[in-house]
């Protein structure tokens, strides 16, 4: 007798998803990034680490600020938001040090110019 023969189809699984199915799968499935999806890569949103986010409020969750920008045959735009982006959250990062120097620097009560 032997094992049943298996046949598989490619037609159901490894057709090519359409542009809703795609959008439906950023917002359901697993939270991607749009603006690096529309630059060609794959990525975790990062949601309230990034400056593009809002942060939500009681009636309303956060969201991506560019959510409602299609981006999808503009990746040098995606691209130049990235840039911008990056350099936003370089800034944030340095106000931050540059505040917790002042902070530890206080708290030392050194007498120092940086704050104490």
């Amino acid at each position: 007798m032997g094992f049943p023969q298996l046949t598989f189809s490619v037609a159901a699984d490894g057709a090519a998803a359409g542009r809703g199915h795609t959008r439906a799968m950023l917002e359901i499935e697993r939270p991607l990034c749009r603006l690096q999806y529309a630059a060609g890569r794959v990525e975790e949103c990062p949601q309230d680490k990034c400056p593009f986010w809002e942060p939500g409020g009681a009636a309303l969750p956060g969201r991506c600020a560019l959510e409602r920008v299609d981006l999808s045959d503009r990746p040098e735009v995606a691209h130049l938001l990235l840039t911008l982006r990056k350099r936003l959250e370089l800034q944030e990062s340095a106000l931050e040090q540059q505040e917790t120097r002042r902070l530890f620097y206080r708290l030392l009560d050194t007498g120092d110019v940086d704050g104490g």
